[in-house]
């Protein structure tokens, strides 16, 4: 099969995307109309080099750059939907029928805002992509753990509110410095206690760190997925307990390799986690930061770690089974990928 050929069998896919920043969905193009709108002559632009429509990414710091670049110049609350509507783009072209994104509010109280406002937008437009094209977009609430525990309560508070509404889940952001002063106990009854209200919990965590702080996600916070978490591939134990758990990875190739946390190469540690049956779903993180699709991602793994055709259909379901929907609504969109993915390898033959 052709590259050309498995890209767009892999578009023609039913999709499910579970890790998926609001504000890397925005593309150098949209920033540069936003810091058009709001310049006053002191700020340069962000340069973009090799990847086309991507910003220039190196490592961790220049990740973090582009994203508070990006959260400066998200200052009225109907700003934040023109990323929404650049992931429900990116949606139809990719056949993506159901996405997880994250939106930050503690990003606004930072600035003395209100987030409800914000929050309420999102989750009216979200809701009506739902109704009118048969796409879900469901809702975690993020902060980090350099936020501290007491934004970590208000950010549980305010999905309790609305989780009626698409919120499904609440984050936190545990990687970084060990050296942080970071006590995972200050946390362990706000999550507990989201956990009591019917929410999930999400946990960003050993992607570059430790497979112990994994661990400590898993044990301490109650994590229900951990967003990245490869650094479990060097852990026999931790990735037999992830499997016996069903408990899921999100992996990002692109945002890997463009942040130097692992090279697009073989010895990638998707590549092990597959082999040994670690539940893991692909995602691109920040695909208008990184410039990627999910599209992409599929074609990257089939492409470096020789998945056959076959995998395909096991990465579109194990997403969906991974996800924060209710049994009944996740059981319902796998057989509707099941079958919709059979017939289109049906009609290859």
């Amino acid at each position: 099969m052709t590259t050309n050929t498995l890209f767009e069998l892999i578009k023609k896919l039913p999709k499910a995307e579970l890790h998926l920043h609001l504000e890397g969905a925005v593309t150098p193009s949209l920033l540069e109309k936003l810091e058009e709108e709001h310049s006053s002559g002191e700020t340069s632009k962000i340069s973009t080099v090799e990847y086309g429509e991507s910003f220039s990414i190196s490592d961790r710091q220049s990740l973090e750059d582009a994203r508070k670049r990006i959260l400066q110049n998200l200052r009225k609350p109907k700003e934040y939907l023109l990323p929404l509507e650049e992931i429900i783009r990116g949606m139809k072209e990719h056949n993506i029928v159901y996405s997880e994104v994250f939106f930050s509010p503690v990003h606004r109280w930072r600035l003395g805002l209100e987030a409800e406002k914000v929050l309420e937008l999102l989750l009216e437009r979200s809701s009506q992509a739902e109704k009118e094209e048969g796409r879900s977009i469901r809702w975690i609430l993020t902060c980090s753990k350099s936020h501290g525990p007491d934004i970590a309560r208000k950010t549980v508070d305010l999905a309790i509110r609305y989780r009626e509404k698409g919120i499904v889940a609440v984050g936190l952001d545990a990687s970084g410095s060990p050296d942080s002063g970071f006590d995972p106990e200050e946390y362990a009854r706000i999550f507990a206690w989201a956990k009591v209200q019917g929410l999930f919990i999400h946990v960003h965590s050993g992607e570059s760190d430790s497979p112990e702080d994994v661990v400590v996600a898993l044990e301490k916070l109650g994590a229900n997925r951990i967003g990245h978490g490869i650094q479990a591939a060097r852990d026999p134990q931790l990735m037999q307990y992830l499997k016996d758990r069903t408990t899921g990875l999100d992996i990002c190739l692109s945002g890997n390799a463009l942040t130097g946390a692992w090279k697009h190469t073989p010895s990638h540690p998707f590549s092990l986690l597959w082999k040994r049956g670690v539940p893991v779903s692909l995602c691109t993180d920040s695909p208008g930061i990184f410039g990627c699709s999910l599209s992409g991602e599929m074609e990257i793994a089939v492409n470096r770690f020789k998945l056959a055709t076959p995998d395909l259909k096991k990465l579109c379901l194990k997403s969906v089974s991974l996800s924060f929907l209710p049994y009944k609504e996740k059981m319902s969109l796998m057989q509707k990928f099941s079958d919709q993915i059979s017939e289109i390898f049906t009609a290859l033959k």
